[in-house]
């Protein structure tokens, strides 16, 4: 189950931006992989490039995506968005179109209305979703009411998902987060499926945060996954600790377990950057202790670095 949280266009940038993020991942041999993107900032358009190298020792495009702001007054501002994914020999395939239309309201909440088409092999666009976000803040807290249509085999579009977010946010910054997601069933009715909820704690320079994962199971909302960050303000590292409950017949059962360790270190570069990543996990020979550092990829930024 993917959560997807909803990314907003800054369309008031003064100078033309540009920065290169390469990811880099290793086998258990130590050979890396490399993934590339780069990203082109400049006043109401963005640009990004994901790239990686062929057999050939070529870069290729995996996916390019760019965003425009095409107007923006009387509180609407409307982004259209235009998805290529590329082949293995670096042919495009059927783009995707996204009409974003944002509108704050006198009242302080915001509709968001979405709609994805997709191009057929005859490039034809049809409507493959649409999506409906409206947000009210009140005080700390944050309300988002999400309803998502897609096409049934008749052709016409259904409501077939909802979201619900609640956020509430403390001047020191700390939050709470949770997201709730509700699928139609076959009986037509709407029922949990999954849910997220996030815990962040900032006190004394030093913030944690603990996001846990639920999703539905024989009718009841069960853990399955749960992270713990812990991070120290100036240190530029973040220790992540990923529990995930056992498989059913398995040692453990339905508790969650400690399954690594996740170690993040973010270090200057020349302009940019870098973020090495190592993981521990839990000894073979004694779970319940964790092995050695093991370096698992770094994350290289050089430019504009968010």
């Amino acid at each position: 189950m993917k959560f997807l949280v909803p990314v907003f266009l800054a369309a008031s940038l003064s100078l033309a931006q540009q920065s290169q993020t390469t990811s880099r991942t290793y086998d258990i041999n130590g050979l890396g992989v490399d993934v590339t993107s780069f990203v082109n900032r400049s006043p109401g358009s963005v640009e990004r490039i994901e790239t990686v190298r062929n057999l050939n020792g070529r870069r290729v495009p995996v996916e390019s995506v760019e965003d425009k702001v095409v107007s923006e007054s009387g509180g609407v501002k409307i982004i259209e968005r235009l998805v290529k994914r590329y082949g293995a020999d670096g042919r495009p395939g059927p783009p995707e179109k996204v009409h974003i239309e944002e509108r704050k309201n006198a009242d302080g909440s915001v509709n968001t209305a979405t709609s994805v088409m997709r191009a057929d092999i005859n490039s034809t666009y049809v409507v493959a979703e649409r999506s409906l976000t409206e947000s009210k803040k009140s005080g700390d807290t944050t309300t988002a009411s999400t309803v998502i249509q897609r096409p049934t085999l008749n052709g016409s579009l259904e409501i077939v998902e909802k979201k619900e977010l609640v956020k509430r946010e403390s001047p020191g910054g700390s939050e709470s987060q949770n997201l709730t997601v509700l699928q139609r069933g076959i009986n037509g009715r709407f029922g949990e499926t999954a849910k997220q909820v996030l815990e962040k704690t900032v006190a004394d320079g030093r913030t944690v945060e603990n996001i846990a994962v639920y999703e539905a199971t024989n009718g009841q909302m069960q853990l399955v996954r749960q992270t713990v960050s812990r991070e120290v303000t100036g240190s530029n590292q973040k220790e992540v600790d990923v529990f995930e409950v056992g498989q059913a017949g398995r040692e453990g059962g339905s508790r969650p377990q400690l399954r690594e360790q996740r170690l993040v270190e973010k270090t200057p570069a020349a302009n940019g950057t870098v973020e090495r990543i190592s993981i521990r996990r839990p000894l073979d020979s004694d779970p319940n202790r964790l092995g050695n550092a093991q370096n698992v990829g770094e994350v290289i930024c050089t430019g504009t670095c968010k």
